[in-house]
């Protein structure tokens, strides 16, 4: 369902993109045509590419192989990146540097990380009039490998550097939209670090954020102003092999959230949420979301989860036994079931 007569450029944002693992070039075209039928001719698009690139053998985790990466992104539209994030140092100063020159061959614009202090300072540019500054940051609780890698630069939430950051360019008059790489894995709930930080951001002049990492989605709000995505969940993200198998990350994580950002010169900026579903095979489905209805529930119980340690307790064991009991009776597990469910859907298993 492609826009029809629109006058401004739409900006897209994704969630963590990780064209990784069993990916083949024969997979691109489902990965990539469902976003392209919903983009226009000039469109922007960003994501936090969640892995490097690598030229060693066979390494299907956290790494993805150059020819499928270089060519995924021309594919999907790819404009701008976030590169700060706790795996993108997987693959040592030799993936970053291989990712950023793909990056720089594809002339795709990145911050968050790089060989050069410069790598790391914030996208600019005008968008329909007005002029924007994209930072990355990635939060120290991520866990992020290599990070004290001689020769590499990695921006790392620190909230005073951040603080100088986003005042420093909203008092040059840029709208300053800021990437984080934060949250818990695999929780739809909003923890109140998040709060914090993103209230700070928004007492500080940031004017959105754009929240990486938990693999799921998480809710928005808007907040003094800033109008805050906590998490944008996954677009895909490759199997990899364990204990003899594909396998996969939980279910939950294969729906992913896709926004919309259209420039209304009276009321201002206007968002649109659609709903990604990866399937086994990486094929990907795209439906329009009544996303503001699903935020607003998730919100509620998220409070309530944290409104007392005991309750925070008994959320995150539900939370995580759910997940995994979820994910064993889909076709993503690594069970016999799942095995089976694979061989009727698919007709074969993935080799």
């Amino acid at each position: 369902m492609p826009h029809q007569n629109k006058s401004n450029k739409s900006f897209f944002f994704i969630g963590d993109l990780a064209l990784s693992g069993d990916i083949r070039i024969d997979d691109l075209d489902q990965i990539s045509l469902p976003l392209n039928q919903i983009m226009g001719d000039g469109d922007l698009l960003f994501a936090n590419l969640e892995i490097p690139i690598t030229h060693e053998s066979f390494q299907p985790m956290h790494t993805g192989k150059e020819e499928v990466m270089e060519l995924g992104l021309k594919k999907l539209g790819l404009t701008h990146i976030n590169l700060a994030n706790n795996h993108i140092l997987d693959a040592g100063k030799e993936g970053l540097s291989a990712t950023i020159a793909m990056l720089q061959r594809l002339n795709i614009k990145f911050t968050g990380a790089g060989l050069l202090p410069e790598h790391c300072e914030p996208m600019i540019l005008e968008w329909n009039g007005r002029n924007v500054a994209i930072l990355g940051y990635v939060h120290p609780s991520t866990n992020i490998k290599n990070v004290n890698t001689q020769g590499v630069h990695v921006n790392v939430w620190d909230t005073e550097n951040a603080k100088l950051q986003i005042q420093a360019l909203r008092a040059k008059g840029f709208d300053v939209w800021v990437s984080l790489h934060w949250g818990v894995d695999y929780s739809h709930f909003v923890e109140p670090l998040q709060k914090q930080i993103a209230n700070d951001i928004a007492l500080w002049g940031g004017s959105m954020i754009l929240g990486h990492h938990a693999h799921v989605v998480q809710p928005m709000q808007n907040q003094n102003g800033s109008v805050v995505f906590y998490g944008l969940g996954g677009y895909v993200f490759g199997h990899f092999w364990k204990k003899g198998q594909w396998c996969s990350l939980f279910k939950k994580t294969k729906q992913g959230l896709i926004v919309e950002a259209r420039m209304n010169h009276q009321d201002g900026i206007s968002f649109y949420y659609f709903s990604t579903r990866e399937s086994w095979n990486h094929c990907l489905a795209i439906t329009t979301w009544d996303f503001s209805s699903w935020s607003k529930w998730y919100w509620f119980w998220g409070n309530f989860k944290y409104s007392s340690y005991a309750l925070k307790k008994l959320f995150s064991i539900f939370e995580n036994q759910s997940c995994k009991i979820l994910h064993q009776m889909s076709m993503f597990g690594v069970g016999k079931w799942s095995r089976w469910l694979r061989r009727i859907k698919l007709g074969e298993l993935r080799k």
